[in-house]
Formats: structure tokens, sequence, C-alpha cells
């Protein structure tokens, strides 16, 4: 099948020159001629036909994610069709249907859904998991799109796909008490990540990201599931352990019960803890 012309030539429709598409590199796209004679644009990894920007749909966690060679995830949406495509949140294609014969994955459309992400955030720091583990996050061209507790964020590479790294607060947080706690495009809301640091002085080491001092080192936090002040926080809520703060765009984040997962339209049941 012919798959158009490579990435970096020019593209001319008409009397139209078209530009590269915003973020081409991430999941491979280019220009190409519309039937119409317009300016379009081209996925070749998410079924390679020529579309106008902006296919209606929004993200729909019950349709299958679509994970790209260079590690860059398209998290999956629902067409106006009812069926099931992949979400171009890097550029402008929006709700790419990646198969449109009657085996498609089905799904519920929602015309008001205008949902361009959803991640479940199941832990923003090592006080979520149980002793031994870690926080990590998956870091995905802008966005962190995963969360969990990991025996180390190593271990999470070699059973997840992408790039992972150490969640924290404050520097105590993090495994490598060599390492800094900054803050990282993308996070969720009130999350840093761990960071190499050539040297850090060791009155140092449990300064938090804001500058204050965090007293208690990382080796004396005690289990989290038995600390009942523990928990994720999400927005002006704290969501129990076991549960997930589930961050939208657009859309406020909300607590989402163990076993329940996250939506776009917001949530099922009950699971902030409850506070004094």
């Amino acid at each position: 099948m012919d798959g158009g012309p490579p990435p970096d030539a020019r593209v001319t429709c008409g009397d139209a020159a078209c530009g590269a598409p915003r973020n081409s590199e991430v999941l491979g796209e280019f220009a190409c001629c519309l039937p119409s004679g317009g300016c379009g644009l081209r996925v070749p990894f998410l079924g390679n036909r020529c579309l106008a920007p902006d296919q209606p749909g929004s993200v729909d966690p019950s349709c299958p994610s679509f994970a790209m060679p260079n590690g860059a995830v398209a998290q999956g949406c629902c067409t106006p069709a009812g069926r099931c495509g992949a979400y171009d949140r890097f550029g402008d294609a929006g709700c790419i249907a990646t198969d449109t014969s009657d085996a498609a994955a089905r799904c519920d459309y929602d015309a008001s859904n205008s949902c361009r992400s959803v991640v479940a955030v199941s832990c923003d720091g090592p006080e979520d998991c149980s002793s031994g583990a870690v926080c990590c996050a998956r870091s995905d061209f802008g966005l962190y799109d995963a969360y969990g507790c990991f025996t180390s964020c190593a271990a999470a590479e070699a059973t997840a796909r992408g790039v992972w790294f150490e969640t924290c607060h404050t520097r105590a947080d993090c495994a490598d008490p060599m390492a800094r706690c900054e803050p990282s495009p993308g996070l969720f809301a009130g999350v840093a990540r761990c960071a190499p640091a050539v040297a850090i002085e060791a009155s140092d080491a449990a300064t938090a990201v804001d500058g204050s001092a965090e007293a208690s080192p990382r080796s004396s936090r005690s289990d989290a599931a038995a600390n009942p002040e523990d928990g994720i926080a999400c927005g002006t809520s704290r969501c129990q352990i076991g549960g997930a703060c589930c961050a939208r765009d657009p859309g406020e984040p909300y607590c989402a019960p163990a076993g329940e997962g996250c939506s776009c339209s917001g949530p099922r049941g009950n699971g902030e803890r409850a506070h004094d």
C-alpha cells in the first residue's frame, strides 16, 4: 500500500503548501492532500489514511491504547461511529479510527465528552506504597501517563514499556541519597520526580521541593498501609490507598475506589478519604 511521501517531503495541495503537522515526530505524522484538495495529515501506524485535522471523538478508557515503536502511547478513544480508535494528544489528528471494519472494538460515543487524556494516579510518593517499594511514573512525551508501586523504577521498565521515574515530595523520598527531588512538566499536581545529582550536601539531603525542611529520613518511613493519614493528594481531596486519583484533561481530578478505574465522565462512587 502506498504510504505517501516521506515525512520531510514538501506537500502542495492545489495552490496550498501544506506544512508539517504539529509534533509530527511523535506519531510519525506527515502532510497529505485530502480528496477535497485541502491539506490533511497521515499517520501510517494508525491506519495510513489521509485525514482532516481534529477528527471528532475523545479519550475512552474502555478502548485499548496504542503503543508506538518509539514508546509514545496514544490513549484509546471513541469515534462518533461508536468504534474505538487512538487519540492524538500530541498533534492535531484528534480521535483516529484505527479499524474501520465491523471487527473494530465498540464503545459508547458521548458527543459532550471533550477529554484529551485521563490518567490513574495510584501513588504520588513512597508513602503510598508498601515497605520497600517506590512510586514510579511513566514519562510519555510531555505527559506522565501511568503511576504505580514497584520494587524499583528499573523493575517498572522491565515489566512495563516506557521510561519510568521515581516520584517524590522531598529529597528524602528518593532511594538514591544523591538525587534531587524536582518538578517536571507533565507530572500530576503536587508530585515531583527524583533526578540524579552530582553532589548534595548531607545537611541538605532532606530539603523539599519548596525549600522547606523534611525531618524524617526515607529509611524511617513506616509501611503506608498502616498509616491512615497517607493517601493520594487529589485536588482538595485525598484518595484512599488502593484507589486512584483520576487526572482528566479537561476536568477536575477526582477519587476512584479500588477496582473502579478512571473515566472522563467522572466518579461513579466515593473514593475520597474521610476527614474529621
